[in-house]
């Protein structure tokens, strides 16, 4: 493990929330798709770390669709 690893810190639920927010105001529809490509690039450079952290920014990304999905009471 490389120093910057080593010094590593695990993001909050509210930093998680605050990128998956800023993700879906850049991307719109695309956020899925762009996250799922960010997860698969990291696993293919080895960073299973980064991969979950952008794992748990996908999965809130869904809890926000279904939340503004039509018919749901928010």
């Amino acid at each position: 493990m490389g120093l910057a690893a080593s010094r590593a810190r695990v993001l909050t639920d509210w930093e998680l929330w605050a990128v998956a927010v800023e993700t879906v105001r850049q991307h719109r529809e695309a956020a899925g798709a762009f996250t799922t490509a960010r997860v698969a690039a990291l696993r293919l450079a080895g960073d299973e770390r980064g991969a979950a952290v952008w794992e748990a920014i996908a999965s809130r990304i869904v809890d926000m669709a279904a939340q503004s999905a039509p018919g749901t009471v928010q």
